[in-house]
């Protein structure tokens, strides 16, 4: 009894087993990557968390300096009785 066997079928179990190898030595370094990838993302979240915050203090400082600013000018300067207004404090 003859065995037959067709080399192209070698020659695509060969293909494929080199495929599913070079695949498998890639994957593990691209896991590593991707895990990189997200710590360096929540790195980022967290500084942009921080200027966030800071901007929203700074924000406030200027609404109350234009609040403290228009109230002085809307107040009477008593150096004048009364009848100036003052851009603050001489």
């Amino acid at each position: 009894m003859s065995h037959w066997f067709d080399p192209s079928i070698s020659h695509l179990l060969h293909t494929y087993m080199k495929k599913k190898k070079l695949k498998e030595m890639i994957q593990k370094p691209l896991r590593f990557h991707h895990q990189d990838i997200h710590e360096e993302l929540e790195e980022i979240k967290g500084m942009l968390k921080d200027v966030i915050s800071q901007m929203q203090e700074l924000q406030c400082r200027v609404d109350k300096q234009q609040q403290d600013s228009v109230l002085r000018l809307s107040q009477p300067d008593d150096g004048e009785g009364g009848q100036g207004f003052s851009l603050g404090p001489k």
